[in-house]
């Protein structure tokens, strides 16, 4: 997409549509083609910073917007914290990342303490199980651009 471009998501709840802006570590946003990308079937999970709901988003879910007023100035310096679950279906074992885009610095209890509103809507593991919750032991990581 061209730089004028910024991408976002928009939340899968239906009574919130808020806007989720896709941090630069994303690898939605990139075509499968780009240096750096994955495969065409990559998921992220996000959480929704108005209404706390937690979704699985893949390429098809980004929107573009042009560079315009009211889009934050400061894009450049969102990141993503996430919280790895690991999946508890059987022995299966998979790590999921819940994702939260952050202008600010979220020590591990802080995040862990927050996410204890979340509500995970739909989210799964790569297996394709449903993640329903988020132990109290779960990791916690800063996700950012190689």
């Amino acid at each position: 997409m061209p730089t004028d471009q910024i991408p976002y998501l928009e939340c899968k709840n239906e009574r919130c549509r808020h806007t989720i802006w896709l941090p630069r570590s994303s690898q939605l946003d990139k075509s499968p083609d780009q240096p750096g990308s994955r495969t065409q079937l990559v998921e992220e999970a996000y959480v929704c910073p108005t209404c706390g709901h937690v979704y699985g988003y893949t390429r098809l879910n980004v929107h573009w917007t042009p560079l315009r007023i009211g889009v934050p100035a400061n894009l450049g310096a969102l990141s993503a914290v996430a919280v790895i679950v690991v999946c508890e279906q059987g022995n299966c074992g998979v790590p999921v990342l819940l994702r939260k885009t952050t202008w600010e610095h979220l020590d591990r209890d802080k995040l862990l303490k927050q996410a204890e509103s979340w509500v995970l809507a739909g989210v799964q593991c790569d297996s394709g199980h449903r993640v329903n919750r988020i132990p109290p032991d779960s990791l916690v990581t800063t996700i950012s651009m190689p």
